[in-house]
């Protein structure tokens, strides 16, 4: 980027080109965890796509529009190949990244067991937690002897600083894939890094166990993506923090389901401005997230960080002339699941339109939208169960009826 290319150029920051092995670091190695990396592995073996990943497989346009060259974003921006990942993480339970993997359920077992060995290598270190964040778990593969919050920080720092030394690693990341801890707000304590060092040593009680990792991380040289939608690296202390150590931080959640429907229809139904009167929501969740999710604190946490998203898109400040109960429209309800397979329903009702959405995965969609006077349409990108073959889930799926 230069003046010649970009209109801003007091953006233009040089950026290394990536050397060495980068370590990935991850609290919480469960499902999300372990088909990140089984994913990984099989990739680099060729025994699968790396379907989903925006840095893997999107193009961008080079040059003029008149005459277009389409590049992967890879082989643009100077980041790590899939082959140079080196992973390590902590978990609760003592399960190897195999194990826990296949008491997932997520990738299927005749994909996993092409990677056993590379996941069965890695273990959890003992984790740091606080049951009062994260009450209907309970694992007993946990840091002891530690007299202080400070004390866990400082483990973990030793965790990441072995870690380093085994691997050989050249740079390393640090992505929160743990649990949804209990919905929290900003107290005098989160303010400055002198009050939260302060607190960390007096084990306050409003320093959650994921705050010790992102602060650990940061004191560590180690940039830090939160996964979960809690309070946490979005604090001004542990910004103060990152700024002044020079360490990126970011991330509010994954939002790779319910929000991700969100982000798609919202900007629609805006583009259109037909407004939206109502959109409610259920979840069905397998895995640990059900069992999480069941506390109505942790659901609160989700529940806030979903509704964020139609406020943000919709402006209902900018248009006052559309429906107004948008600011409240998220009612999103959790059931647990006795699979590991996750769920969701999805209903939303606008002024011109309303739509209905059942899913299984984000691969896997169908969606009815139906005008209220004239006619009804129907699209989905794959069937529910006795339809055709579903590319994702091999039972297939049933296509959703049309409505007038």
């Amino acid at each position: 980027m230069s003046e010649q290319t970009s209109f801003y150029p007091e953006l233009q920051r040089k950026i290394a080109e990536p050397s060495g092995t980068l370590g990935v670091l991850l609290p919480g190695m469960g499902a999300v965890a372990t088909t990140l990396m089984a994913g990984v592995y099989l990739i680099n073996k060729g025994l699968a796509k790396p379907v989903g990943s925006l840095t893997q497989m999107r193009r961008i346009r080079l040059g003029k529009r008149s005459d277009p060259r389409f590049a992967l974003i890879k082989d643009v921006v100077p980041l790590a190949n899939l082959t140079d990942l080196r992973f390590g993480g902590w978990d609760i339970y003592p399960a190897t990244a195999y194990e826990s993997a296949v008491n997932a359920g997520v990738v299927p077992p005749d994909l996993l067991a092409q990677v056993r060995d590379e996941l069965a290598e890695i273990g959890p270190w003992p984790a740091v937690f606080d049951r009062a964040y994260v009450r209907n778990l309970d694992g007993s593969h946990v840091k002891t002897g530690l007299a202080t919050k400070m004390d866990m920080a400082e483990a973990l720092m030793r965790d990441i600083e072995s870690f380093r030394q085994r691997s050989g690693v050249s740079r390393t990341v640090m992505i929160w894939c743990g649990s949804t801890e209990i919905h929290s707000q900003p107290v005098a304590v989160h303010e400055t890094i002198e009050t939260f060092e302060r607190g960390l040593k007096d084990n306050a009680p409003e320093i959650s166990p994921s705050m010790i990792y992102a602060y650990a991380a940061i004191q560590s040289g180690v940039a830090f993506a939160n996964g979960a939608p809690q309070l946490m690296v979005d604090i001004p202390a542990l910004q103060q923090l990152a700024a002044d150590r020079g360490v990126p931080i970011a991330g509010k959640d994954f939002k790779t389901g319910q929000t991700l429907l969100k982000t798609i229809v919202a900007p629609g139904l805006k583009a259109r401005m037909l407004g939206l009167d109502g959109w409610f929501s259920t979840n069905i969740l397998g895995n640990r997230d059900g069992e999480v999710l069941d506390d109505a604190d942790s659901f609160r946490s989700k529940e806030l960080s979903k509704g964020g998203v139609l406020d943000s898109i919709l402006q209902p400040a900018l248009y006052p002339d559309l429906p107004r109960c948008i600011t409240r429209s998220a009612s999103n309800t959790t059931r647990r699941a006795a699979t590991p397979r996750k769920a969701g329903t999805t209903s939303t009702s606008s002024a011109g339109w309303d739509s209905r959405c059942r899913s299984r995965s984000i691969s896997c969609v169908a969606i009815r939208f139906w005008q209220r006077r004239s006619y009804s349409t129907s699209s989905c990108c794959s069937t529910w169960r006795n339809g055709p073959r579903c590319p994702v889930f091999r039972n297939g799926c049933r296509s959703i009826s049309n409505h007038r």
